[in-house]
């Protein structure tokens, strides 16, 4: 298990398990980082609905999919990506989500992460 420390755009937070905290400033950064080899994070924007997703996992490279489903397992929203080796940064705007519950993952053909759970208010 390691701990993660990461600086986006002046937010800080720091994670140890895949549990997920918001930030002070009504944006919230979310990030999984269990039974992983490397992270997957979100920030997100809840008054735009845009967001962005960061992968930085040395196993998964390639083609992917970014996907968000909802709480019943339907697939909401699917993006094809490229992942390379490093931090991969992706930005997702323009996804208009009702209330409720879904999650967000990253997947390539072999390789998942985990999914973080993102709540619509």
């Amino acid at each position: 298990m390691f701990c993660l420390y990461l600086y986006i755009s002046n937010f800080c937070f720091s994670q140890s398990k895949a549990n997920c905290v918001p930030n002070e400033n009504q944006q919230d950064i979310k990030t999984c980082c269990e039974k992983t080899v490397g992270y997957f994070s979100i920030f997100t924007n809840p008054e735009t609905g845009y967001f962005q997703a960061i992968l930085n996992n040395k196993q998964m490279m390639g083609d992917g999919n970014l996907i968000i489903e909802d709480s019943k397992g339907i697939t909401v929203y699917r993006r094809i990506i490229k992942i390379s080796n490093g931090i991969n940064l992706f930005s997702i705007s323009g996804v208009n989500l009702d209330e409720g519950v879904y999650y967000v993952k990253a997947e390539t053909e072999f390789l998942s992460t985990e999914s973080i759970k993102y709540t619509v208010e």
